[in-house]
Protein backbone atom coordinates (compact mmCIF):
# COMPACT_ATOMS: atom_id res chain seq x y z
CA UNK A 1 0.00 0.00 0.00
CA UNK A 2 2.93 2.39 0.50
CA UNK A 3 3.73 2.74 -3.22
CA UNK A 4 0.05 3.51 -3.99
CA UNK A 5 -0.10 6.23 -1.28
CA UNK A 6 3.03 7.82 -2.73
CA UNK A 7 1.44 7.86 -6.21
CA UNK A 8 -1.74 9.54 -4.88
CA UNK A 9 0.33 12.08 -2.95
CA UNK A 10 2.35 12.87 -6.06
CA UNK A 11 -0.80 13.58 -8.07
CA UNK A 12 -2.08 15.90 -5.34
CA UNK A 13 1.17 17.85 -5.34
CA UNK A 14 1.12 18.08 -9.14
CA UNK A 15 -2.47 19.37 -9.17
CA UNK A 16 -1.65 21.98 -6.54
CA UNK A 17 1.39 23.13 -8.56
CA UNK A 18 -0.63 23.36 -11.78
CA UNK A 19 -3.32 25.44 -10.06
CA UNK A 20 -0.71 27.74 -8.52
CA UNK A 21 1.10 28.22 -11.83
CA UNK A 22 -2.24 28.93 -13.55
CA UNK A 23 -3.16 31.61 -11.02
CA UNK A 24 0.23 33.28 -11.37
CA UNK A 25 0.07 33.07 -15.17
CA UNK A 26 -3.41 34.57 -15.24
CA UNK A 27 -2.35 37.54 -13.12
CA UNK A 28 0.68 38.15 -15.31
CA UNK A 29 -1.32 37.91 -18.52
CA UNK A 30 -4.36 39.77 -17.24
CA UNK A 31 -3.43 43.14 -18.79
CA UNK A 32 -3.26 41.44 -22.18
CA UNK A 33 -6.53 39.56 -21.86
CA UNK A 34 -8.83 42.49 -21.16
CA UNK A 35 -10.89 44.54 -23.53
CA UNK A 36 -9.42 46.95 -26.07
CA UNK A 37 -10.20 49.85 -23.76
CA UNK A 38 -8.40 48.20 -20.84
CA UNK A 39 -5.35 47.53 -23.04
CA UNK A 40 -5.28 51.12 -24.31
CA UNK A 41 -6.50 50.02 -27.74
CA UNK A 42 -9.43 51.38 -29.75
CA UNK A 43 -12.27 52.65 -27.61
CA UNK A 44 -15.60 50.88 -27.84
CA UNK A 45 -18.24 52.59 -30.00
CA UNK A 46 -19.84 55.55 -28.27
CA UNK A 47 -23.43 55.16 -27.14
CA UNK A 48 -25.71 56.77 -29.80
CA UNK A 49 -27.26 58.94 -27.10
CA UNK A 50 -23.81 60.16 -26.07
CA UNK A 51 -23.00 60.91 -29.70
CA UNK A 52 -26.09 63.10 -29.98
CA UNK A 53 -25.28 64.90 -26.71
CA UNK A 54 -21.75 65.44 -28.03
CA UNK A 55 -23.04 67.01 -31.24
CA UNK A 56 -25.50 69.16 -29.29
CA UNK A 57 -22.69 70.37 -27.05
CA UNK A 58 -20.43 71.22 -29.98
CA UNK A 59 -23.18 73.15 -31.75
CA UNK A 60 -24.05 75.05 -28.56
CA UNK A 61 -20.39 75.92 -28.00
CA UNK A 62 -19.99 77.19 -31.57
CA UNK A 63 -23.10 79.31 -31.01
CA UNK A 64 -21.66 80.79 -27.80
CA UNK A 65 -24.24 79.12 -25.56
CA UNK A 66 -21.81 77.85 -22.94
CA UNK A 67 -24.48 76.84 -20.41
CA UNK A 68 -26.25 74.58 -22.90
CA UNK A 69 -22.89 73.25 -24.11
CA UNK A 70 -21.95 72.28 -20.56
CA UNK A 71 -25.29 70.60 -19.95
CA UNK A 72 -24.98 68.54 -23.14
CA UNK A 73 -21.34 67.59 -22.62
CA UNK A 74 -22.00 66.59 -19.02
CA UNK A 75 -24.60 64.12 -20.32
CA UNK A 76 -22.22 62.85 -23.00
CA UNK A 77 -19.51 62.41 -20.38
CA UNK A 78 -21.86 60.43 -18.13
CA UNK A 79 -22.43 57.93 -20.97
CA UNK A 80 -18.89 57.90 -22.38
CA UNK A 81 -16.58 59.27 -19.73
CA UNK A 82 -13.41 57.71 -21.17
CA UNK A 83 -14.13 58.40 -24.83
CA UNK A 84 -11.29 60.58 -26.27
CA UNK A 85 -13.70 62.72 -28.32
CA UNK A 86 -15.85 63.42 -25.28
CA UNK A 87 -12.80 64.29 -23.18
CA UNK A 88 -11.45 66.67 -25.82
CA UNK A 89 -14.74 68.55 -26.05
CA UNK A 90 -15.02 68.76 -22.27
CA UNK A 91 -11.47 70.15 -22.07
CA UNK A 92 -12.14 72.71 -24.78
CA UNK A 93 -15.32 73.91 -23.09
CA UNK A 94 -13.48 74.20 -19.76
CA UNK A 95 -10.87 76.43 -21.42
CA UNK A 96 -13.48 78.54 -23.20
CA UNK A 97 -15.36 79.14 -19.95
CA UNK A 98 -12.18 79.98 -17.99
CA UNK A 99 -11.00 82.33 -20.73
CA UNK A 100 -13.82 84.76 -19.92
CA UNK A 101 -12.51 85.76 -16.46
CA UNK A 102 -8.89 85.31 -17.69
CA UNK A 103 -9.33 88.05 -20.30
CA UNK A 104 -11.60 90.12 -18.07
CA UNK A 105 -8.76 90.41 -15.54
CA UNK A 106 -6.84 92.32 -18.22
CA UNK A 107 -9.74 94.68 -18.89
CA UNK A 108 -10.55 95.82 -15.37
CA UNK A 109 -9.04 99.04 -13.99
CA UNK A 110 -6.62 98.49 -11.13
CA UNK A 111 -8.78 100.56 -8.78
CA UNK A 112 -11.82 98.30 -9.25
CA UNK A 113 -10.86 96.11 -6.31
CA UNK A 114 -14.26 94.49 -5.83
CA UNK A 115 -14.60 93.55 -9.50
CA UNK A 116 -11.02 92.28 -9.62
CA UNK A 117 -11.54 90.11 -6.55
CA UNK A 118 -14.82 88.73 -7.89
CA UNK A 119 -13.22 87.93 -11.26
CA UNK A 120 -10.23 86.35 -9.54
CA UNK A 121 -12.57 84.14 -7.53
CA UNK A 122 -14.52 83.16 -10.64
CA UNK A 123 -11.30 82.13 -12.37
CA UNK A 124 -10.08 80.31 -9.28
CA UNK A 125 -13.33 78.33 -9.07
CA UNK A 126 -12.96 77.14 -12.68
CA UNK A 127 -9.30 76.09 -12.40
CA UNK A 128 -9.67 72.61 -10.81
CA UNK A 129 -12.12 71.46 -13.49
CA UNK A 130 -9.94 73.01 -16.20
CA UNK A 131 -6.83 71.16 -15.04
CA UNK A 132 -8.65 67.83 -14.69
CA UNK A 133 -10.31 68.13 -18.10
CA UNK A 134 -7.01 68.92 -19.82
CA UNK A 135 -5.24 66.04 -18.04
CA UNK A 136 -8.04 63.64 -18.96
CA UNK A 137 -7.91 64.65 -22.64
CA UNK A 138 -4.13 64.32 -22.62
CA UNK A 139 -4.22 60.83 -21.07
CA UNK A 140 -6.87 59.66 -23.55
CA UNK A 141 -4.97 60.84 -26.64
CA UNK A 142 -1.43 62.00 -25.78
CA UNK A 143 -0.33 62.04 -29.43
CA UNK A 144 -3.37 63.92 -30.74
CA UNK A 145 -2.52 67.57 -31.61
CA UNK A 146 -6.00 68.52 -30.36
CA UNK A 147 -5.16 67.11 -26.91
CA UNK A 148 -1.84 68.97 -26.95
CA UNK A 149 -3.70 72.14 -27.88
CA UNK A 150 -6.08 71.81 -24.94
CA UNK A 151 -3.18 71.09 -22.60
CA UNK A 152 -1.30 74.22 -23.75
CA UNK A 153 -4.45 76.30 -23.41
CA UNK A 154 -5.10 75.05 -19.87
CA UNK A 155 -1.52 75.59 -18.74
CA UNK A 156 -1.63 79.16 -20.05
CA UNK A 157 -4.81 79.95 -18.11
CA UNK A 158 -3.39 78.26 -15.01
CA UNK A 159 -0.39 80.58 -15.19
CA UNK A 160 2.13 77.86 -16.12
CA UNK A 161 3.49 79.56 -19.24
CA UNK A 162 6.88 77.82 -19.33
CA UNK A 163 5.21 74.41 -19.27
CA UNK A 164 2.83 75.55 -22.01
CA UNK A 165 5.70 76.84 -24.17
CA UNK A 166 7.49 73.50 -23.81
CA UNK A 167 4.58 71.78 -25.60
CA UNK A 168 4.26 74.24 -28.50
CA UNK A 169 6.49 72.16 -30.78
CA UNK A 170 3.98 69.28 -30.54
CA UNK A 171 1.05 71.31 -31.82
CA UNK A 172 1.78 70.70 -35.47
CA UNK A 173 -0.31 72.43 -38.10
CA UNK A 174 -3.67 70.74 -37.47
CA UNK A 175 -6.80 72.89 -37.13
CA UNK A 176 -5.20 76.25 -38.03
CA UNK A 177 -7.97 78.40 -36.52
CA UNK A 178 -7.93 76.81 -33.06
CA UNK A 179 -4.13 76.46 -33.00
CA UNK A 180 -3.81 80.12 -34.00
CA UNK A 181 -5.94 81.12 -31.03
CA UNK A 182 -3.98 78.97 -28.58
CA UNK A 183 -0.65 80.46 -29.73
CA UNK A 184 -2.00 84.02 -29.76
CA UNK A 185 -3.46 83.66 -26.26
CA UNK A 186 -0.16 82.22 -25.04
CA UNK A 187 1.58 85.33 -26.40
CA UNK A 188 -1.00 87.51 -24.64
CA UNK A 189 0.03 85.92 -21.36
CA UNK A 190 3.56 87.31 -21.80
CA UNK A 191 4.63 90.73 -20.55
CA UNK A 192 5.49 92.18 -23.96
CA UNK A 193 3.73 90.38 -26.83
CA UNK A 194 4.67 91.03 -30.45
CA UNK A 195 1.33 92.57 -31.32
CA UNK A 196 1.47 92.16 -35.10
CA UNK A 197 1.90 88.38 -34.72
CA UNK A 198 -0.80 88.16 -32.03
CA UNK A 199 -3.26 90.14 -34.11
CA UNK A 200 -2.62 88.12 -37.28
CA UNK A 201 -3.23 84.89 -35.40
CA UNK A 202 -6.37 86.17 -33.73
CA UNK A 203 -7.80 87.28 -37.08
CA UNK A 204 -7.32 83.75 -38.41
CA UNK A 205 -8.93 82.30 -35.28
CA UNK A 206 -11.85 84.76 -35.32
CA UNK A 207 -12.62 83.94 -38.95
CA UNK A 208 -13.12 80.26 -38.12
CA UNK A 209 -14.85 80.28 -34.72
CA UNK A 210 -18.46 80.94 -35.69
CA UNK A 211 -20.49 82.80 -33.06
CA UNK A 212 -18.31 81.80 -30.13
CA UNK A 213 -16.60 85.20 -29.99
CA UNK A 214 -13.65 83.94 -27.96
CA UNK A 215 -10.96 84.95 -30.46
CA UNK A 216 -12.73 88.17 -31.46
CA UNK A 217 -12.90 89.36 -27.85
CA UNK A 218 -9.15 88.79 -27.52
CA UNK A 219 -8.64 90.54 -30.87
CA UNK A 220 -10.41 93.67 -29.59
CA UNK A 221 -8.08 93.71 -26.58
CA UNK A 222 -4.95 93.10 -28.69
CA UNK A 223 -5.82 95.84 -31.20
CA UNK A 224 -6.44 98.28 -28.37
CA UNK A 225 -3.16 97.40 -26.64
CA UNK A 226 -1.34 97.74 -29.97
CA UNK A 227 -2.74 101.26 -30.40
CA UNK A 228 -5.28 100.56 -33.16
CA UNK A 229 -8.31 102.06 -31.42
CA UNK A 230 -10.35 102.28 -34.65
CA UNK A 231 -9.68 98.63 -35.46
CA UNK A 232 -10.55 97.63 -31.90
CA UNK A 233 -13.87 99.48 -32.08
CA UNK A 234 -14.73 97.87 -35.43
CA UNK A 235 -14.06 94.39 -34.05
CA UNK A 236 -16.01 95.17 -30.90
CA UNK A 237 -19.00 96.16 -33.02
CA UNK A 238 -18.77 92.80 -34.80
CA UNK A 239 -18.58 91.03 -31.44
CA UNK A 240 -21.62 92.90 -30.17
CA UNK A 241 -23.59 92.00 -33.31
CA UNK A 242 -23.34 88.24 -32.72
CA UNK A 243 -26.62 86.39 -32.29
CA UNK A 244 -25.76 85.66 -28.66
CA UNK A 245 -24.15 88.59 -26.78
CA UNK A 246 -20.61 87.85 -25.60
CA UNK A 247 -20.14 88.30 -21.83
CA UNK A 248 -17.15 90.63 -22.32
CA UNK A 249 -18.79 93.17 -24.61
CA UNK A 250 -19.48 95.61 -21.74
CA UNK A 251 -16.01 95.27 -20.13
CA UNK A 252 -14.39 95.73 -23.54
CA UNK A 253 -16.43 98.89 -24.19
CA UNK A 254 -15.37 100.26 -20.81
CA UNK A 255 -11.75 99.34 -21.55
CA UNK A 256 -11.80 101.29 -24.83
CA UNK A 257 -13.66 104.20 -23.24
CA UNK A 258 -10.92 104.64 -20.63
CA UNK A 259 -8.26 105.04 -23.30
CA UNK A 260 -6.25 108.23 -22.70
CA UNK A 261 -2.59 107.34 -23.22
CA UNK A 262 -0.41 106.65 -26.21
CA UNK A 263 0.06 102.95 -26.84
CA UNK A 264 3.32 101.42 -27.97
CA UNK A 265 2.59 99.43 -31.09
CA UNK A 266 5.11 97.49 -33.13
CA UNK A 267 6.10 98.06 -36.73
CA UNK A 268 3.17 98.71 -39.03
CA UNK A 269 0.67 99.69 -36.30
CA UNK A 270 0.18 103.33 -35.58
CA UNK A 271 -0.13 104.58 -32.03
CA UNK A 272 -3.57 105.66 -30.92
CA UNK A 273 -5.34 106.37 -27.63
CA UNK A 274 -5.87 103.20 -25.64
CA UNK A 275 -6.51 102.16 -22.10
CA UNK A 276 -3.38 101.86 -19.98
CA UNK A 277 -2.09 98.39 -19.29
CA UNK A 278 -3.08 96.99 -15.93
CA UNK A 279 -0.70 94.56 -14.21
CA UNK A 280 -2.49 91.22 -14.10
CA UNK A 281 -2.19 89.29 -10.82
CA UNK A 282 -0.42 85.95 -10.99
CA UNK A 283 -3.27 83.44 -11.30
CA UNK A 284 -1.15 80.76 -9.70
CA UNK A 285 -1.44 82.65 -6.39
CA UNK A 286 -5.07 83.70 -6.41
CA UNK A 287 -5.33 83.35 -2.66
CA UNK A 288 -3.03 86.31 -2.10
CA UNK A 289 -4.65 89.70 -1.44
CA UNK A 290 -4.49 92.19 -4.27
CA UNK A 291 -1.47 94.44 -3.87
CA UNK A 292 -1.27 97.96 -5.23
CA UNK A 293 2.52 98.32 -4.94
CA UNK A 294 4.77 97.75 -7.97
CA UNK A 295 6.95 95.05 -6.41
CA UNK A 296 4.83 92.32 -7.99
CA UNK A 297 7.02 90.42 -10.52
CA UNK A 298 4.55 90.73 -13.42
CA UNK A 299 4.31 94.50 -12.94
CA UNK A 300 8.10 94.79 -12.77
CA UNK A 301 8.48 92.79 -15.97
CA UNK A 302 5.92 95.00 -17.70
CA UNK A 303 7.75 98.15 -16.60
CA UNK A 304 11.07 96.64 -17.71
CA UNK A 305 9.67 95.78 -21.13
CA UNK A 306 8.26 99.29 -21.52
CA UNK A 307 11.62 100.83 -20.57
CA UNK A 308 13.48 98.56 -22.98
CA UNK A 309 11.05 99.36 -25.79
CA UNK A 310 11.76 103.07 -25.25
CA UNK A 311 15.51 102.59 -25.33
CA UNK A 312 15.95 103.15 -21.57
CA UNK A 313 18.27 100.17 -21.28
CA UNK A 314 19.84 100.93 -17.89
CA UNK A 315 16.43 101.34 -16.27
CA UNK A 316 15.17 98.20 -18.01
CA UNK A 317 18.11 96.18 -16.70
CA UNK A 318 17.45 97.36 -13.13
CA UNK A 319 13.77 96.45 -13.38
CA UNK A 320 14.57 93.01 -14.79
CA UNK A 321 16.98 92.49 -11.86
CA UNK A 322 14.26 93.57 -9.42
CA UNK A 323 11.89 91.05 -11.00
CA UNK A 324 14.58 88.40 -10.72
CA UNK A 325 14.97 89.09 -7.00
CA UNK A 326 11.24 88.46 -6.60
CA UNK A 327 11.37 85.30 -8.73
CA UNK A 328 14.82 83.79 -9.17
CA UNK A 329 13.50 81.33 -11.78
CA UNK A 330 11.91 83.87 -14.10
CA UNK A 331 13.03 82.92 -17.59
CA UNK A 332 11.44 86.14 -18.87
CA UNK A 333 13.55 88.32 -16.56
CA UNK A 334 16.75 86.46 -17.50
CA UNK A 335 15.94 86.67 -21.20
CA UNK A 336 15.15 90.38 -20.72
CA UNK A 337 18.61 90.94 -19.22
CA UNK A 338 20.06 89.08 -22.19
CA UNK A 339 18.10 91.30 -24.59
CA UNK A 340 19.35 94.46 -22.88
CA UNK A 341 22.96 93.22 -22.96
CA UNK A 342 22.60 92.36 -26.64
CA UNK A 343 21.34 95.85 -27.44
CA UNK A 344 24.26 97.31 -25.49
CA UNK A 345 26.72 95.29 -27.55
CA UNK A 346 27.75 93.04 -24.64
CA UNK A 347 27.29 89.75 -26.48
CA UNK A 348 29.08 87.57 -23.93
CA UNK A 349 26.80 88.72 -21.12
CA UNK A 350 23.81 88.29 -23.42
CA UNK A 351 24.74 84.69 -24.15
CA UNK A 352 25.23 84.01 -20.46
CA UNK A 353 21.81 85.41 -19.52
CA UNK A 354 20.06 83.56 -22.33
CA UNK A 355 21.83 80.40 -21.18
CA UNK A 356 20.47 80.88 -17.65
CA UNK A 357 16.96 81.30 -19.04
CA UNK A 358 17.34 78.11 -21.07
CA UNK A 359 18.61 76.22 -18.03
CA UNK A 360 15.19 76.91 -16.48
CA UNK A 361 13.16 76.38 -19.65
CA UNK A 362 15.14 74.66 -22.43
CA UNK A 363 12.33 75.27 -24.93
CA UNK A 364 11.95 79.03 -24.34
CA UNK A 365 12.00 80.23 -27.95
CA UNK A 366 12.91 83.90 -27.25
CA UNK A 367 16.03 82.81 -25.34
CA UNK A 368 16.97 80.34 -28.08
CA UNK A 369 16.68 83.08 -30.69
CA UNK A 370 18.62 85.53 -28.53
CA UNK A 371 21.44 83.06 -27.97
CA UNK A 372 21.81 82.52 -31.71
CA UNK A 373 21.60 86.27 -32.34
CA UNK A 374 24.44 86.91 -29.87
CA UNK A 375 26.65 84.41 -31.68
CA UNK A 376 25.74 85.99 -35.01
CA UNK A 377 26.63 89.44 -33.70
CA UNK A 378 29.99 88.11 -32.46
CA UNK A 379 30.81 86.86 -35.94
CA UNK A 380 30.49 83.14 -35.09
CA UNK A 381 28.15 82.59 -38.02
CA UNK A 382 28.74 78.83 -38.25
CA UNK A 383 27.56 78.15 -34.68
CA UNK A 384 24.76 80.70 -35.03
CA UNK A 385 23.48 79.07 -38.23
CA UNK A 386 23.48 75.68 -36.48
CA UNK A 387 21.36 77.13 -33.66
CA UNK A 388 18.98 78.83 -36.10
CA UNK A 389 18.63 75.53 -37.98
CA UNK A 390 17.92 73.69 -34.73
CA UNK A 391 15.17 76.23 -33.99
CA UNK A 392 13.55 75.74 -37.39
CA UNK A 393 13.79 71.95 -37.11
CA UNK A 394 12.34 71.79 -33.59
CA UNK A 395 9.63 74.43 -33.70
CA UNK A 396 6.95 75.29 -36.26
CA UNK A 397 6.93 78.81 -37.68
CA UNK A 398 3.72 79.34 -35.71
CA UNK A 399 5.79 79.30 -32.51
CA UNK A 400 6.60 82.94 -33.18
CA UNK A 401 10.32 83.17 -33.95
CA UNK A 402 11.33 86.06 -36.27
CA UNK A 403 11.32 85.47 -40.02
CA UNK A 404 15.08 86.04 -40.32
CA UNK A 405 15.69 82.89 -38.27
CA UNK A 406 14.60 80.72 -41.20
CA UNK A 407 16.70 82.74 -43.65
CA UNK A 408 19.80 82.39 -41.51
CA UNK A 409 19.10 78.72 -40.83
CA UNK A 410 19.52 78.16 -44.56
CA UNK A 411 23.02 79.61 -44.27
CA UNK A 412 22.12 82.68 -46.29
CA UNK A 413 23.94 85.90 -45.55
CA UNK A 414 21.11 87.78 -47.24
CA UNK A 415 19.16 87.67 -43.99
CA UNK A 416 21.12 90.54 -42.50
CA UNK A 417 20.79 92.70 -45.60
CA UNK A 418 17.08 92.07 -45.82
CA UNK A 419 16.58 92.93 -42.18
CA UNK A 420 18.78 95.99 -42.32
CA UNK A 421 16.32 97.60 -44.71
CA UNK A 422 13.37 97.10 -42.37
CA UNK A 423 11.86 100.48 -41.40
CA UNK A 424 12.23 101.48 -37.78
CA UNK A 425 9.05 102.18 -35.83
CA UNK A 426 9.89 104.19 -32.75
CA UNK A 427 7.88 105.97 -30.11
CA UNK A 428 8.23 109.72 -29.86
CA UNK A 429 10.11 109.33 -26.61
CA UNK A 430 12.34 106.45 -27.68
CA UNK A 431 16.09 106.74 -27.72
CA UNK A 432 17.70 106.57 -31.17
CA UNK A 433 18.08 102.91 -32.04
CA UNK A 434 21.28 103.49 -33.97
CA UNK A 435 23.11 104.36 -30.77
CA UNK A 436 23.17 100.71 -29.74
CA UNK A 437 23.95 99.11 -33.11
CA UNK A 438 27.15 98.53 -35.00
CA UNK A 439 27.78 98.59 -38.78
CA UNK A 440 26.29 95.56 -40.43
CA UNK A 441 23.92 94.86 -37.53
CA UNK A 442 20.19 95.35 -37.34
CA UNK A 443 18.43 97.11 -34.48
CA UNK A 444 14.78 96.13 -34.65
CA UNK A 445 12.07 98.70 -33.92
CA UNK A 446 12.46 100.14 -30.44
CA UNK A 447 9.06 98.85 -29.47
CA UNK A 448 9.77 95.19 -30.12
CA UNK A 449 8.99 93.57 -26.75
CA UNK A 450 11.28 91.53 -24.59
CA UNK A 451 9.74 88.24 -25.62
CA UNK A 452 12.02 88.48 -28.65
CA UNK A 453 15.24 89.16 -26.78
CA UNK A 454 17.51 88.81 -29.77
CA UNK A 455 16.25 92.04 -31.27
CA UNK A 456 19.61 93.24 -32.45
CA UNK A 457 20.89 90.33 -34.56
Amino acid sequence: MAPQRRRVGGWIVAVVLVIGVSIIGYNVARPYLGSDAERGGPSPPLDPRATQFLLDGEHAMADGNLDLAKESLDKASALGEKDPHVRLDVARLAAVRADVPWLKMRLLPEAANDDVRATQQQLSDLMPALRKAADDAWSAAPDDPAAVREKVDALRILGERDAARALVAKLGSASPAETSYVLAALDLAEVGPLWTTVIDRLRVAAAGEGNLGRARAALVYALARAGDAAGAKAELDRLASLTRPHPLVAPLRAFLARGSVQATGDAGISAAPVAPAVPVPDVSALSRPIAAETTEPRALLQQAADAENRGQLSRAAKLYEDALRSDARSSEALAGLGSVALKQGDNATARRQFGKALAINPNYVPALVGQADALWAEGDRKTAVAKYKDLVDRFPESSGFPSYVKTRAEGSASGAAALASTPQAQDAGAAPAASTSRPGELTLPSNVPSDLPGSAP
